[in-house]
């Protein structure tokens, strides 16, 4: 039991410095000079990174294992801050990062994680889990649509009523 109110007590590192603010839109996104060590070693993940996203335009960031993609994610999300240790500033729209709502921000970036989990129910129950339109046929089509995935879906015997297999296992990798 103390372990577990322990746990419950914890207290974030990164809080919300505006957590009642509005929705917010982004037009601009910009990493400035930044550099990067994890918490607890020296090494630096990100160094002089440095760009400019607007609304309506791309960026693609590619690269080998461990070259720091994931962590520009991990920082543009506020999964982790700059510490002093580290350099550089990142804007959203102008303003630091730390100064902006962190409920408004992740309201706005959504993401990809490398490493997928679907449950062993069927593709339409994954694709509703996570939504206020669960079990409603024209809303699972439309989002699968919207992923691009509804011609693959179609295409299997059962289609939005297929089971899948722990962790989708009956599905390639590209269809998870």
């Amino acid at each position: 039991m103390e372990r577990i109110n322990e746990l419950l007590n914890e207290q974030p590192d990164i809080t919300d410095p505006l957590p009642n603010a509005p929705s917010m839109d982004i037009d601009c996104i910009e990493f400035k000079n930044v550099t990067y060590s994890y918490p607890n070693t020296e090494t630096e993940v990100l160094k002089n990174v440095s760009f400019k996203l607007e609304r309506g335009k791309k960026l693609a960031i590619i690269g080998r294992t461990g070259s720091g993609k994931t962590s520009i994610i991990n920082l543009l999300l506020r999964f982790y801050d700059l510490t002093d240790r580290d350099s550089g500033e990142i804007l959203i729209n102008g303003k630091r990062l730390d100064k902006i709502s962190l409920r408004a921000l992740r309201e706005c970036i959504g993401i990809v994680p490398q490493d997928n989990f679907l449950f062993s129910q069927t593709i339409g129950e994954n694709i509703a889990f996570s939504s206020n339109g669960a079990g409603e046929k024209e809303y699972v089509i439309r989002m699968a649509k919207i992923a691009d995935i509804h011609q693959n879906i179609i295409d299997f015997p059962e289609k939005y009523e297929t089971m899948l297999g722990e962790r989708g296992v009956t599905l390639s990798g590209g269809q998870k």
